[in-house]
């Protein structure tokens, strides 16, 4: 709705007043720039009005000064002697833009308190206390300090996340070519090889891996080319049978000193990396919340049309991250954990990586924050 620059405070009043009772409309950004004349004398006025009603929330961005010398933020922004907004001021913006993102979190706050709690995850599986056994025997008495850390080797990984009923890919190092093919022999066919190297390890884009090798002969050939690209870095590589083929995501966990534990998700790979297309959740998480964490990153539809994951694969991915959410919940010396690659697809998901580093955690105080209430 816009008034004109010939517009009173009785107009302004008036326009307000219908916005205000419109049941069409559910909140006002009101954008006030005092024309040249006299005509918007008490524009200002109109809209602390609106706001002091209390019936919608009410937005404003006002360029200019008020009739008696105040700034146009100073009538809006009542405040008490202590400096207080008092009820009914109107949050008053210098652009457009900045009211447009006030009234967006306003509006999705509004939208997120009405939606349902969830349900809390119930597992009959879990292991607890073995997980915490473990833990203490890892941190042993190398790790007193607070911010003291270590990184848990591939078995220590997997028998963790074992006592939360999460299953980690068998893998097995490899250094010479009869030993992949031995181990190919074994695990069965068809293999992956990919380099060992931490600073190369997840670069796929660099062709760090051979996928889907279905011989003896491809294993070797497979392992002489990676030497042969990448010399010393390839002195030691990773071998694991293959899983269907599907979308690659990553669940992870940091231990942050003001949140506590931050439950993250997105698609694997370097693009969404670099853009930083992570949705992220502070445990404890309902299945509502696992549920939306894994339908919020932009590349999403990857997981949920393009690829067709299916309503059984996304069952278990919720799964998945309620049990980690479960398991960092439980133990704040987990700092680190990335599950990387989980490959998601028609026949379920399988979680083929996973690195995690544990850490002398400071006191958390955020508990009372993280509770969820009736």
């Amino acid at each position: 709705m816009s008034l004109g620059a010939s517009a009173t405070a009785e107009d302004f009043d008036g326009a307000l007043a219908g916005l205000l009772d419109d049941p069409a409309v559910d909140s006002i950004l009101a954008i006030f720039v005092p024309p040249l004349s006299t005509a918007g004398e008490g524009a200002v006025e109109a809209i602390a009005h609106a706001g002091a009603r209390l019936i919608k929330p009410v937005v404003a961005t006002v360029v200019g000064v008020g009739p008696d010398g105040a700034s146009s933020v100073e009538l809006l922004m009542r405040r008490d002697e202590a400096g207080v907004p008092m009820k009914g001021s109107v949050p008053a913006f210098f652009s457009v833009e900045e009211a447009i993102r006030a009234i967006a979190a306003v509006t999705n706050y509004s939208t997120w308190r009405h939606e349902p709690a969830g349900l809390m995850p119930e597992f009959d599986d879990l292991r607890i206390h073995d997980a915490g056994a473990m833990l203490e025997s890892i941190m042993g008495d190398s790790l007193t300090q607070v911010g003291d850390e270590r990184i848990l080797d591939e078995n220590q990984i997997a028998e963790l996340l074992g006592c939360y009923g999460i299953d980690l890919w068998p893998s097995a190092h490899v250094t010479s070519e009869d030993q992949a093919v031995e181990l190919s022999q074994t695990l069965g066919y068809p293999v992956g090889l990919r380099l060992s190297d931490p600073e190369l390890a997840g670069r796929a884009d660099l062709g760090t891996q051979r996928l889907n090798l279905e011989s003896d002969a491809a294993v070797r050939t497979a392992f002489r080319r990676l030497q042969n690209r990448f010399g010393v870095k390839a002195e030691r590589m990773t071998l694991q049978r293959m899983a269907q083929p599907g979308v690659a995501c990553v669940v992870g966990s940091i231990e942050d000193p003001l949140f506590g534990p931050v439950v993250s998700f997105g698609i694997s790979g370097v693009t969404t990396e670099l853009l930083g297309d992570r949705a992220y959740a502070i445990p404890p998480l309902t299945d509502v919340d696992a549920a939306r964490i894994i339908r919020a990153p932009r590349a999403a539809p990857l997981l949920l049309d393009g690829l067709g994951a299916g309503e059984e694969a996304l069952a278990d991915l919720e799964e998945l991250i309620l049990r980690v959410s479960v398991m960092v919940d439980a133990h704040p010396q987990i700092s680190d954990v990335v599950l990387d690659p989980v490959l998601v697809s028609s026949k379920g998901l399988a979680v083929l990586g996973a690195k995690m580093s544990v850490k002398v955690p400071q006191a958390r105080t955020e508990s009372p924050v993280r509770r969820l209430t009736d």
